[in-house]
């Protein structure tokens, strides 16, 4: 597989054609087989799907080990993935919501003391 996913010459639509499958199929299978290409961190005792699911998550390795050993079905960790990366989602977002009302702030009080310093500046003459 590392082969075909190297060689940039080989299409996904001329694969696709060669297995009897779609494309689409193609790029789902090239989507797991990144996100688990050591056999170590495939679970053999979860699905097809289980793997899928998380290999459309950010932390696939997490997710499919989370599912073995909770024993979850795919919806069960489709809802887990949904519900922990909106949080994560949020969280970015209210980070992100900090530092720019801090730069505001710094910004502001930067351009404050350069108005300061051109009032001091110009009352001595010197602009």
């Amino acid at each position: 597989m590392n082969i075909i996913l190297a060689n940039k010459s080989v299409s996904k639509k001329w694969l696709a054609s060669q297995l009897n499958v779609s494309p689409a199929q193609i790029r789902v299978l090239m989507q797991v087989y990144r996100a688990f290409p050591e056999k170590q961190s495939r679970m053999p005792e979860m699905n097809w799907y289980h793997h899928r699911v998380a290999a459309n998550s950010l932390d696939p390795d997490y997710y499919i080990r989370e599912a073995a050993a909770k024993g979850l079905s795919t919806r069960e960790m489709q809802d887990l993935i949904s519900d922990n990366e909106k949080k994560s989602t949020v969280q970015r977002k209210t980070v992100r919501a900090t530092k720019k009302k801090k730069l505001r702030k710094l910004e502001s009080a930067i351009a404050e003391g350069i108005q300061g310093q051109l009032r001091v500046l110009s009352g001595k003459g010197l602009i």
